[in-house]
C-alpha cells in the first residue's frame, strides 16, 4: 500500500522522512497510524464500461437516464407478469422517474410482485 509519511520514524533501515511517499505492507499500516496516510490506489484502467450517461453529471436528464438504466436492469430477467402486476410496476417505476417514489420502492414492489 502507498503511503505519506506525516511524522517520521526508524525503521530497521534508517529513518523515513515526513512528506516522503513510501510503499509497506497492509499489514504495517495499522501499526504507523498516525504517522502515515494512505494514498489510494489508481482505479484498474481495464475496467469495462457498461453503460455511460449521456448527460452531464448533475443535469435532471442525467438523473432521468440513471435511474432509467436502474429500473430497466431490475426487470431483466423477471417472469411475465400478469396485466395487474404490470400496471404496478409501470405506475411505481412512473413515480420513480417523477420523484415521487424512492428506487428501493420499487425494488420492494418487485421483491413483493415476484
Amino acid at each position: 500500500m502507498k503511503v505519506l509519511v506525516t511524522e517520521s520514524f526508524n525503521t530497521l533501515k534508517g529513518n523515513i522522512p515526513a512528506g516522503k511517499v513510501v510503499e509497506i505492507p497492509d499489514t504495517m499500516f495499522n501499526r504507523l497510524k498516525g504517522k502515515v496516510v494512505a494514498i489510494p490506489s489508481e482505479p484498474e484502467t481495464n475496467t469495462t464500461v457498461i453503460w455511460r450517461n449521456p448527460y452531464p453529471q448533475g443535469a435532471p436528464e442525467a438523473r432521468q437516464a440513471s435511474l432509467e438504466s436502474m429500473i430497466e436492469a431490475m426487470l431483466y430477467g423477471l417472469p411475465p407478469a400478469d396485466d395487474e402486476q404490470n400496471r404496478q410496476i409501470n405506475d411505481m417505476a412512473r413515480d420513480v422517474l417523477l420523484g415521487k417514489a424512492k428506487l428501493a420502492d420499487f425494488q420492494r414492489l418487485l421483491g413483493f410482485l415476484h
